[in-house]
């Protein structure tokens, strides 16, 4: 997986449950798996003359924002390709007093040797957003029934092309997210606590696909066979993540 994906759905997630009034641990360095290999984070607002230090951790930010009259983050994750080709905007969304702003997260390396366990650099960047290329968040309900029919239509393609291990194994995700199951594996296992209730069977559901196009590298193929039905299920799985994050 991506390194920096998991790492700004935690931010999000933990940001969510900030604002919802949670009194769970908050500051993301402090042992947070998905955070296990990052050393610094940095949230920087640019400005006129160049960028302004907002915060060095976690709940500093989510204090400057809701001062700032922030009451959610909103992940966007369209423009961020799971191979890291040709990322565009991408990153975490806020909007209170300072406008619709994006931190867009750039991740570094220190060098303090190949043993360094904690060898990143972690910043997030704000710049405005258009607010019209913004579309409506879908609603849990929308978000699953949207992720259930990319999984069938995966499911059916790899069927009539004669893959039937590969349709079995996306049979068995479909089985799973229509069951409900909340079975998460993995770092994204470790956002769970701070999500509603509610999406958490939509969450995990998400995550497993993720997980799966991943291992698959589908998305990545230069079969055109392949990216027709695993684009469509990566794009609901993204929708999935931004809805219950």
């Amino acid at each position: 997986m991506r390194t920096d994906l998991p790492i700004v759905l935690a931010l999000a997630a933990k940001a969510n449950a900030f604002f919802r009034g949670s009194n769970v641990r908050l500051e993301v360095l402090a042992g947070h798996p998905a955070f296990a290999r990052v050393h610094d984070l940095t949230f920087v607002r640019q400005t006129g003359l160049g960028g302004e230090m907002v915060a060095d951790a976690s709940l500093p930010w989510f204090r400057r924002l809701k001062n700032e009259g922030v009451n959610r983050i909103r992940p966007t994750l369209a423009a961020m390709k799971m191979d890291r080709t040709a990322d565009g905007a991408w990153g975490l969304l806020s909007e209170g007093d300072r406008g619709l702003e994006l931190w867009t997260p750039g991740v570094g390396r220190r060098f303090e040797g190949h043993d360094d366990l904690q060898p990143l650099r972690l910043t997030l960047t704000s710049g405005r957003f258009d607010r019209w290329s913004m579309k409506p968040p879908m609603s849990v309900d929308e978000s699953s029934e949207n992720l259930q029919a990319a999984l069938s239509a995966a499911k059916l393609h790899l069927e009539q092309e004669g893959q039937s291990i590969a349709a079995n194994a996306v049979g068995k995700f479909l089985s799973l997210h229509e069951s409900g199951s909340t079975e998460v594996s993995g770092t994204l296992e470790s956002l769970v606590a701070d999500l509603d209730k509610c999406a958490v069977p939509l969450f995990a559901s998400a995550a497993r696909c993720l997980a799966l196009l991943e291992t698959t590298g589908w998305l990545t193929a230069k079969d055109d066979s392949a990216r027709v039905f695993a684009e469509p299920l990566w794009s609901a799985t993204r929708l999935a993540l931004e809805t219950t994050v």
